[in-house]
């Protein structure tokens, strides 16, 4: 399509090596369902339309403000995959794993 061809005049790497990168920075201000227990997060997701299990964060025990710092990079199939992506959301979910 044409908006595809001019989405691709602007990217500034060759179309074969197009890598998408998802950083989890940090959650803030997370509580547990049970008062005065500290939670033991971590984040949860994957890339749409990509048949990988999602990718899971360490667990940060007893934070309610846990610093993730994790980083997953997927490179793209097809500069076609890159143009799909951007209609797209990527869902995060945060669990706490001392729930049960």
């Amino acid at each position: 399509s044409m908006e595809a061809a001019a989405f691709f005049r602007h990217i500034s790497v060759p179309l074969d090596q197009i890598v998408l990168n998802v950083i989890v920075v940090r959650c803030q201000g997370l509580r547990s369902s049970r008062y005065g227990v500290l939670p033991w997060p971590y984040v949860q997701y994957e890339l749409p339309g990509s048949g990988e299990d999602p990718h899971t964060t360490k667990t940060v025990e007893k934070e309610g403000n846990p610093v993730y710092e994790d980083r997953r990079s997927w490179r793209l199939k097809s500069p076609a995959t890159a143009f799909a992506l951007r209609d797209l959301e990527l869902e995060v979910f945060v669990f706490d794993d001392n729930e049960t």
